[in-house]
């Protein structure tokens, strides 16, 4: 399946910030990034992509003149090369996760080992470093967890190697799907259940942690639904927001009987620790 790779530059004289953009082009659909050389890599199904995406993002109206902007269909196996040819471990507290063609690292208590493809969830960017480093806090061992919106399925291997009791992971793209099952057998963690589709296909079950790294737009929509299916005193963690979005979230999970434990924040991006009352 072709993508689209679409590269946005600002003008170096512009207040616009990388984040503010990226968190607006994920809400529009876009599936993960790269910064480099002063640009922003935005990649998208070809399928999915359209010019207005990007045009009706609220960045782009209001600071049309300070950015220009180009795309270009590539395949997988570019994609493939150019993260192989750009990624690096990534070292979090007790926890590396890595790509096959590293070596391993030692001392480490959780070596994970990821292949994205086009999945993004490697650990690069802010918003699965924080779930991670609040997963190695947590008591997971002998708990049920859902990893809702898994992508490349980090989340769901280290709560694996943290010892959960079983462990449901889904997303609605398919390529998300097929490389979270690659990477589960590639870090031989066999007991997590991996489902394509949305919310629904989880309804009926209960869990002790949800973890969901996904938007604010749908983590808004899905808080009222994971309320129904969170064990009493279980943890969501959420990510995928801007810090300016804590106090909405937060909102919207205290009206459907969760209490704000922990908040983190990285380059503005930021995360939440959440129990179930």
């Amino acid at each position: 399946m072709a993508h689209i790779e679409l590269t946005i530059r600002v003008n170096e004289t512009s207040a616009l910030q990388s984040d503010v953009i990226i968190a607006q082009l994920t809400e529009a659909g876009f599936e993960g990034f790269w910064e480099e050389d002063g640009c922003i890599k935005a990649y998208i199904s070809e399928a999915q992509y359209k010019e207005t995406l990007l045009t009706h993002c609220p960045f782009y109206a209001g600071n049309a003149n300070d950015i220009t902007w180009a795309f270009a269909i590539i395949e997988e196996t570019n994609w493939n090369d150019m993260w192989e040819s750009n990624f690096e471990p990534v070292y979090t507290s007790s926890c590396c996760i890595r790509a096959p063609f590293h070596k391993k690292p030692d001392n480490i208590l959780y070596d994970i080992v990821i292949e994205p493809k086009m999945s993004f969830g490697t650990g690069h960017h802010e918003t699965t470093s924080m779930i991670v480093e609040a997963m190695l806090t947590l008591d997971i061992e002998s708990k049920k967890v859902l990893d809702m919106g898994c992508g490349t399925g980090v989340l769901a291997i280290l709560a694996a190697l943290r010892k959960a009791n079983s462990i449901d992971a889904v997303d609605n793209d398919k390529w998300a799907y097929t490389n979270t099952l690659e990477n589960i057998h590639r870090n031989n963690v066999p007991l997590i259940n991996v489902l394509f589709g949305e919310i629904g296909v989880v309804e009926g079950r209960t869990y002790d942690v949800i973890l969901a790294n996904i938007t604010r737009n749908v983590l808004s929509e899905y808080i009222p639904l994971f309320a129904p299916m969170q064990n009493e005193g279980g943890v969501l963690m959420l990510s995928g927001f801007l810090t300016a979005d804590v106090p909405l979230l937060e909102k919207i999970a205290k009206d459907h009987a969760y209490v704000l434990k922990n908040t983190y924040a990285k380059n503005n991006w930021a995360a939440m620790e959440l129990i179930k009352i």
